[in-house]
């Protein structure tokens, strides 16, 4: 990464992990930045999402290595799924799930170390759980668990996109 919120965003996790790993508390606060800032109401925090267990479990720097990765799989495997519900062909599913998870959107924000950001790869497994949900429970199930790992997951700009895309 390049851009100078890589800096505070790595800070804030290292924060958030240690206090979960070493004293096994929420971490609601962050002393270590500008006097202290607050830990979870902070926009960018996703240390309640589920992909924070990368980072719990390796560390801080390759956690997010590794968070990065997962999210882009994510991202190729829902679009994947997405297109081939709407009657795309293999190869025309695998391309879209390519293109849309490589896509130049996600490499700036890995520029500029945004991960929590990369939620974006959700979506595609929103837009499929709503539309199959409409007809199947579990669907409508995971839909739930993918909407709320997008409000635990930080950032400001997935959830109303996501909302705009559901409409």
């Amino acid at each position: 990464a390049s851009y100078h919120d890589e800096h505070n965003a790595i800070l804030h996790e290292e924060v958030a992990r240690r206090t979960m790993a070493e004293f096994h508390e929420v971490p609601a606060w962050n002393p270590y930045f500008c006097g202290g800032i607050v830990g979870l109401s902070n926009a960018p925090d996703a240390s309640l999402a589920p992909d924070f267990l990368f980072r719990l479990i390796f560390g801080t720097s390759l956690g997010r290595r590794l968070t990065v990765l997962f999210f882009v799989m994510l991202g190729m495997e829902g679009a994947f799924r997405y297109a081939r519900k709407h009657d795309a062909s293999v190869a025309g599913s695998a391309l879209a799930g390519i293109a849309f998870a490589t896509s130049g959107h996600f490499v700036d924000l890995l520029r500029w170390g945004w991960i929590f950001m990369f939620n974006y790869n959700v979506i595609p497994w929103i837009a499929l759980s709503f539309e199959v949900g409409l007809r199947s429970r579990a669907w409508r199930y995971l839909g739930s668990f993918f909407l709320g790992w997008l409000i635990l997951g930080g950032g400001t700009y997935v959830i109303p996109y996501t909302g705009i895309m559901l409409a």
